[in-house]
């Protein structure tokens, strides 16, 4: 008696013609957003790091006034830090963007590879980095929209 096995073979993932091209799309549009997002907080992102926080409402990564002076103790000015953090975030976000669109690129045809390309460009633009928070400081309104982005950032994480 020979014993059955149970491992299934594998499914198809790549997305039928018709879909193809409204799946590509919505996912330049998600991307472009969240990219765009990011592009547009790295001003804001660069005048609170630069500010000395006082009180207990301080952004990540915010200095203090003790924290600042040890900074200048160093020959270092608060443009400084602010602009090396901002570069080390354009960086870190750059690198899972080249990333996503790498995989985007060669596997768009299938539904793992744009759900990987787009979680790995959302964690890098949304999560590891403060950029979208800094915007959403300065203009409340782009709560709901950055809200939205994230969510869908952590569903496809939790995906992933």
């Amino acid at each position: 008696m020979a014993a059955q096995s149970t491992i299934e073979a594998p499914r198809d993932t790549r997305i039928v013609a018709p879909w193809l091209t409204v799946v590509r799309a919505i996912w330049i549009a998600l991307v472009l957003a969240v990219i765009g997002l990011f592009i547009a907080g790295i001003s804001p992102r660069f005048d609170e790091l630069r500010v000395i926080c006082a009180g207990e409402d301080c952004t990540v990564l915010s200095l203090s006034s003790l924290e600042a002076d040890a900074l200048r103790d160093f020959g270092l000015s608060l443009e400084f830090y602010a602009g090396y953090h901002v570069v080390l975030e354009v960086l870190l976000a750059g690198a899972f963007a080249l990333l996503g669109i790498l995989i985007f690129w060669r596997r768009s045809d299938d539904w793992i590879g744009i759900m990987v390309s787009a979680a790995i460009i959302f964690f890098g633009a949304n999560f590891m980095v403060e950029a979208d928070g800094a915007l959403e400081r300065l203009y409340p309104s782009l709560r709901l929209p950055i809200q939205e982005l994230t969510a869908l950032a952590l569903v496809l994480l939790a995906m992933l």
